[in-house]
């Protein structure tokens, strides 16, 4: 089936990424769909490029993890800008 939307859409499937979540359903169908599917079974909570899915985003530790992962790349980035005395290099 996978097969026939790749055909008809011209689209390429990533199957390493594809996922089928179960939300109470029957572990032995659920299995059996994702081998006839080509992909994983999980479940909930699950996480989106680097959020939880179902998180409550007003809360502040939703936040942390996507701000310790920003303040990384920014002091990666100063370091390639600033050099010994604190200059700015191009």
């Amino acid at each position: 089936m996978v097969e026939f939307f790749e055909e008809m859409l011209g689209l390429k499937i990533n199957r390493n990424k594809c996922t089928i979540y179960d939300i109470n359903s029957d572990q032995v169908k659920l299995q059996r769909w994702a081998e006839a599917f080509d992909c994983e079974v999980d479940s909930f909570p699950s996480c989106y490029l680097g959020l939880l899915l179902r998180g409550n985003s007003r809360a502040v530790s939703f936040w942390n993890p996507i701000c310790e992962k920003i303040k990384k790349r920014l002091a990666m980035w100063k370091k390639g800008f600033l050099s010994k005395p604190s200059k700015l290099t191009f």
